[in-house]
């Protein structure tokens, strides 16, 4: 589970059902559907992580490069 973006979400579920760690040998039918309502209902992005999107490069149009006026 270290690895798991929602390590801390699995962690919460399991709690509530009185599980001390990650065993899915002992996941009954109740914690599996609490564990997919969960991970649908809880956020998509990776807890305390800056988003950081890329602006695209900017680049002239292909015709100015290809006639050398950039």
């Amino acid at each position: 589970m270290k690895f798991v973006a929602i390590e801390r979400l699995v962690s919460q579920v399991l709690r509530r059902h009185d599980l001390e760690a990650f065993d899915p040998y002992r996941f009954t039918p109740a914690l599996i559907d609490d564990l997919v309502i969960s991970c649908i209902a809880g956020p998509d992005s990776v807890p305390d992580a800056e988003q950081q999107i890329a602006e695209p490069a900017r680049r002239p149009p292909l015709w100015r490069r290809l006639l050398g006026w950039y």
